[in-house]
């Protein structure tokens, strides 16, 4: 019988350096179920090489609005020694062009980020089966 040594268990830790990639990526962090039925907004925390750190969820919220606190955001970054973030906020409604509050949102992260030396590589808007990026609509 062989014995389990710990260095023989090998992560496999993705890197997402597009926004496809980050897309298909954070589709597996939602529920198919309920990815049209209310709001849930997480953030992807990479490391300088664009390695994926860990996910985590950030605010989820009623089917119309949602209040993301970017200290939470800021929080998690900061403890995983992030070097870069990428927000994901799902519509329900499969809307994706962004709203006023999500620009003022997406600014309001970058700037915060921008104080602890965190960049924000994009900001994603998605549904199902599709997905609205800042970075590639160069609105970052």
């Amino acid at each position: 019988m062989k014995s389990f040594r710990p260095n023989e268990v090998k992560l496999i830790y993705p890197t997402v350096k597009q926004a496809y990639e980050a897309f298909e990526f954070a589709l597996q962090f939602y529920d198919e179920d309920t990815i049209q039925h209310h709001i849930t907004t997480k953030v992807i925390l990479l490391s300088g090489n664009s390695t994926v750190l860990g996910v985590m969820t950030v605010s989820e919220s009623a089917h119309t609005y949602d209040i993301v606190e970017t200290k939470f955001i800021l929080q998690a970054a900061i403890l995983a020694n992030a070097k870069s973030i990428i927000v994901v906020s799902n519509s329900p409604s499969g809307d994706l062009e962004p709203n006023d509050a999500e620009k003022d949102l997406k600014n309001q992260i970058k700037l915060a980020a921008y104080l602890f030396d965190i960049e924000l590589a994009d900001y994603l808007l998605i549904n199902n089966e599709d997905y609205y990026s800042f970075a590639d609509n160069k609105v970052l």
